[in-house]
């Protein structure tokens, strides 16, 4: 069976490829010849989520479609940057250049002189299998955002979320990252589903 990670987002894929690839032909959106962007118009994790599967599935009925959306919920911020997590800082001076690092410094510029500094990544996949109804499948991690960026791997908010206060998801593997992430989770509860 041919699995399509309904993302152009080379950090998600290289994550999900690394938990399904071995099993599995997987394959992202240039893979299969999608290019554009599938605007993301809903609400809610779910909604977006949903959004992406269909549009592919649409066009490849007879594969399964994978899609997520995810998000970092700041406390302190009522639950931002949430579903605008990947363009938080459009339109703000290098965004362009390096969203990923525009998004993060102006998560810090918000939480400046902010104590509470909890937060939690999201993470939700939905599933469509040929001819089935989609399946939700949530994964959450709970943590902290530190005051300065640490550490250069990952992606996103990698470098100002941390669960222990002493690294950085930006600071660990990706195994060591997989063990406790969102997504992480997501697809451990993906394969527990038997779905594949």
């Amino acid at each position: 069976m041919r699995i399509i990670l309904a993302s152009n987002n080379q950090g998600k894929i290289k994550e999900l490829k690394d938990k399904l690839g071995n099993k599995y032909e997987v394959v992202s959106l240039v893979d299969v010849g999608i290019t554009e962007d599938i605007e993301e118009f809903g609400i809610t994790f779910e909604q977006n989520a949903l959004i992406k599967a269909q549009y592919v599935a649409k066009k490849f009925p007879d594969d399964l479609v994978i899609a997520d959306d995810s998000g970092l919920e700041i406390k302190a911020l009522k639950g931002d940057p949430g579903v605008y997590s990947a363009r938080y800082a459009q339109g703000e001076e290098g965004f362009e250049e390096n969203s990923d690092l525009a998004n993060t410094k102006k998560v810090l510029r918000k939480l400046e002189g902010i104590e509470n500094r909890d937060a939690k990544f999201v993470t939700v996949l939905c599933v469509i299998k040929p001819d089935e109804k989609p399946i939700f499948i949530r994964g959450e991690v709970s943590g902290y955002i530190l005051e300065t960026i640490t550490g250069d791997g990952g992606f996103g908010y990698d470098p100002i979320f941390t669960t222990d206060h002493l690294s950085s998801f930006a600071e660990m593997t990706m195994e060591e990252k997989q063990a406790i992430s969102h997504r992480g989770l997501a697809l451990k509860a993906l394969f527990e589903e038997k779905l594949f």
